[in-house]
């Protein structure tokens, strides 16, 4: 588990993250969204202790790990790993000894390291690229390559900092199905920055929202999406909508229907039960963790709308959008 208490970080009077509590139990895969310049990557930089913060602390596993000397800092980052945008090969060693330069700088023993690597090789997809080098790879199979030297050390955390951002979408999506994987078959709790929604919405089960350093929102996925707390989140979860729903004289309202809720006429069955109109704005399903969540905005006029609410909330999630 990893609790970070009150962290902060001043960087030339300018504060890049302010008074950030928040706890990652193990197992979990947490997204971090927010704008640019939100404080993101600072943030998981302290993590590690790349960044060095200010005030707060990183406690990992029960460890304050400021209060470690250089050599126990070296064995707690042992359990952290830490992928990147930029994939940061070694352009003169192919795919197999970038791999490898993982376990020999961790003292691997020597007689494991050939399994190890085709054991990783294998997890990733590039068993065909064993001898291949990074000048010849897409930017997918660069990323993997990336990957499989995280894992090389069966780090107990993953740090991603903007994997997909310099990927094509299908590739992207490729990425994120990989990192699910590793999820599930070794419990690897995962860390996922990115100023894309889309990413985080289709991996994680946990989301946490920064602004100006702060996290202003933290929830399950499923719940961020169903009831954003902020307006930064609805703008983030869709900026037309919020836009339209800020300028409308109307009352805008959101339902969403889960699964088992899809092909029951609700919206049809309110307008023949109550004397109202029910106009519907903006219909979208998104997949989010995994499950598919339709969503409608919608407005309520006539003389019975309190009650056509009452009925919906008894039958779907309905709440008042803006």
């Amino acid at each position: 588990m990893i609790e970070i208490k009150n962290l902060s970080k001043t960087i030339d009077n300018l504060s890049i993250v302010s008074g950030v509590n928040l706890t990652i139990k193990a197992g979990t895969k947490l997204g971090i969204v927010g704008e640019s310049g939100a404080g993101k990557s600072s943030l998981i930089r302290m993590i590690n202790h790349l960044m060095i913060p200010s005030t707060g602390k990183v406690i990992i596993d029960g460890v304050d790990i400021a209060s470690q000397n250089t050599s126990q800092l070296q064995k707690i980052r042992r359990n952290i790993a830490m992928i990147f945008q930029h994939f940061n090969l070694l352009d003169q060693k192919n795919v197999y000894d970038n791999v490898k330069l993982s376990l020999t700088i961790a003292n691997y023993p020597k007689a494991e390291i050939d399994s190890r690597i085709k054991e990783l090789l294998t997890l990733v997809g590039l068993t065909a690229k064993t001898k291949a080098y990074p000048r010849t790879l897409s930017g997918g199979e660069k990323q993997r390559v990336a990957i499989a030297r995280a894992l090389a050390n069966n780090p107990k955390y993953l740090l991603c900092d903007e994997p997909t951002s310099a990927l094509d979408l299908k590739t992207s999506f490729e990425i994120l199905d990989l990192l699910h994987t590793i999820n599930e078959l070794y419990g690897v709790t995962i860390i996922l920055v990115s100023h894309d929604l889309d990413a985080v919405k289709y991996l994680c089960d946990q989301v946490a929202v920064m602004h100006q350093g702060r996290i202003i929102e933290h929830q399950s996925t499923i719940e961020l999406f169903l009831k954003p707390k902020s307006d930064l989140t609805k703008q983030l979860i869709n900026r037309k909508m919020y836009d339209f729903a800020k300028g409308s004289q109307e009352e805008i309202y959101q339902v969403a229907y889960l699964d088992d809720l899809a092909n029951k006429p609700v919206i049809s069955l309110a307008t023949k039960m109550f004397n109202v109109e029910i106009n519907i704005i903006y219909a979208e399903v998104i997949n989010i963790n995994r499950q598919n969540i339709g969503f409608l905005y919608i407005n309520i006029i006539g003389k019975d709308k309190l009650a056509a609410i009452k009925y919906l909330k008894e039958e779907v999630r309905i709440d008042k959008y803006v």
